[in-house]
């Protein structure tokens, strides 16, 4: 079945994007991303049909404009739904999408600051000047709590900005979050986190935002704090969201729960965007858990691979841990101090 130009244009818009947008509660900017992808699809196709060859076409000019691989992606699969659509309500005769190749995405080397990394940027982009007028003072603190709420539970930007008071919850020790996909998340609070979150919000009221910073707030701050610490890498909210991932699955969290932490659809797109693991990481894991290999390594070989697991989850920068290494005779102590109202008790070291 042949569309006009008007027909079509009509029907894409019109129906699809508007009518069918709002049955699959969409948001607003999913929406405006959808109806651009297909406004641009529709100046190309001009007074041509809407066939296979033609939406090839128009692949091969979104490549020779120079788009990025992942941008022409959103573009064809935007349209391709649409075409998938027209399919379903019998406004065309055939369905062209499952003969379409979509761009590989080649792999880069990825890189990505650790967790620890990632705070100290965030206090160091945050911290007040002499400069700073109690405004700025006050931006400044405010992006600090949510970047550190952001690296602690792997939010959106959106989301965190979107919280309000009245979606904590200090009795159950939970949050609810607005999530990407529509639909409230139940998600638990950082229990490091909330007695500063108390005494941030005793001031507000229950419909009030949680943090009051927009997104130039914080990329700024961590803009800021890259520079100080003169940290070679990229990093913007989004990236605080990776280094969670990451950080999780390199705890020992299955990919699975990370995932689920993450809220994301598909344990794929958690492994493919979102977990960064380096080459000595790699080697690491190789060498330290394959039986074979591990039998067959030297013992002071063996020592080193333990002592980095401590360094990875950071017990050795813990004050609440007192190690004592002894890399000659491969010892590790440790003893866990314990502070009360009237003295401070050292228990015994254990020997690892």
């Amino acid at each position: 079945m042949l569309l006009s130009k008007e027909k079509l244009r009509k029907v894409l818009l019109d129906d699809y994007v508007d009518g069918n947008s709002d049955d699959e509660d969409l948001r607003s900017a999913t929406i405006r991303n959808k109806r651009n992808s297909i406004k641009r699809f529709l100046a190309f196709l001009g007074d041509r049909p809407l066939t296979l060859q033609n939406f090839r076409l128009w692949g091969t000019q979104l490549k020779k404009s120079g788009i990025q691989p992942i941008s022409r992606i959103h573009y064809l699969r935007a349209v391709m739904t649409a075409v998938r659509y027209l399919y379903r309500e019998d406004i065309i005769d055939k369905d062209f999408t499952d003969k379409i190749r979509l761009p590989r995405l080649r792999n880069k080397k990825k890189k990505i600051v650790s967790n620890r990394v990632a705070l100290k940027i965030i206090d160091a982009g945050s911290k007040s000047t002499d400069g700073d007028n109690s405004r700025n003072k006050l931006i400044k603190k405010e992006a600090n709590l949510a970047l550190r709420f952001i690296l602690n539970t792997g939010l959106r930007n959106r989301e965190a900005r979107d919280l309000k008071v009245e979606d904590i919850s200090f009795k159950t020790g939970f949050y609810y979050v607005d999530s990407k996909c529509g639909g409230w998340d139940e998600m638990a609070l950082p229990k490091n986190m909330i007695g500063e979150l108390k005494k941030h919000i005793i001031d507000k009221s229950v419909d009030d935002k949680l943090f009051q910073v927009t997104p130039i707030h914080l990329n700024e701050c961590l803009k800021r704090g890259c520079k100080k610490l003169k940290i070679p890498v990229e990093v913007r909210v989004h990236t605080l969201r990776k280094v969670f991932c990451t950080t999780m699955l390199r705890s020992g969290l299955s990919i699975y729960l990370v995932s689920k932490l993450a809220r994301h659809s598909s344990v794929k797109t958690t492994e493919k965007y979102y977990i960064y693991l380096s080459s000595e990481e790699l080697s690491h894991s190789l060498n330290a858990y394959h039986p074979s290999i591990r039998i067959d390594l030297d013992p002071r070989e063996s020592f080193k691979n333990a002592m980095k697991v401590l360094k990875d989850i950071g017990m050795h920068e813990n004050n609440s841990f007192k190690m004592l290494v002894d890399e000659t005779n491969m010892i590790c102590n440790f003893g866990y101090n314990c502070v009360n109202k009237k003295k401070r008790i050292k228990k015994k070291d254990i020997l690892l």
